[in-house]
């Protein structure tokens, strides 16, 4: 599909047609899709930020600097998706996410009780790893019997996740 990609955008730039914008997001995302990130970057980069027709953009920015480690730059990216569109639940999971790896446990829980309180808006494994990161954060300020429940509930939600298991556990431990 890339390769088809590719041979397209070489008959529509040597042809000096417009080139579709939306051509560049198709190919970043199949990049990000094969780990190709300098390459899917490169490609998003291509659109002027004044021109963004969609919240893929900055969701597929945050996708990428999340894998790499980006936290500050996928955190920031995350939070324009949510700017633009906020009932975006996955955008919120991944920022509360990546807010937790920086050890900002408030701002993760925020995105968290978002998405619990919208639970209409989230699939179960989302609602599963809000549950989690509340149930983290509760715990850190050795808040048990809250943080147990909502672990309770993300361990229901998702019962194959080693994570929810482990801090289910250790916390189960400490009451």
């Amino acid at each position: 599909a890339i390769n088809r990609l590719i041979e397209y955008s070489k008959v529509q730039l040597s042809g000096s047609q417009q080139f579709p914008m939306e051509l560049f997001v198709y190919l970043a995302q199949s990049y990000f899709t094969k780990g190709r990130f300098p390459d899917a970057v490169k490609n998003l980069d291509l659109i002027p930020v004044d021109k963004w027709f969609s919240v893929k953009i900055p969701y597929l920015y945050g996708l990428i600097f999340e894998k790499n480690s980006q936290y500050d730059m996928a955190a920031e990216a995350f939070e324009k998706v949510i700017k633009k569109s906020p009932n975006h639940v996955k955008a919120r999971v991944h920022l509360a996410e990546v807010y937790l790896r920086k050890a900002n446990l408030p701002s993760a829980g925020t995105q968290a009780d978002f998405i619990i309180k919208n639970a209409q808006l989230a699939s179960s494994t989302e609602l599963s790893k809000a549950h989690y990161i509340r149930g983290k954060m509760l715990g850190s300020v050795n808040r048990n019997d809250e943080a147990l429940a909502d672990l309770e509930k993300a361990r229901r939600l998702d019962a194959e996740n080693i994570d929810v298991l482990f801090e289910y556990y250790t916390i189960r431990a400490r009451v």
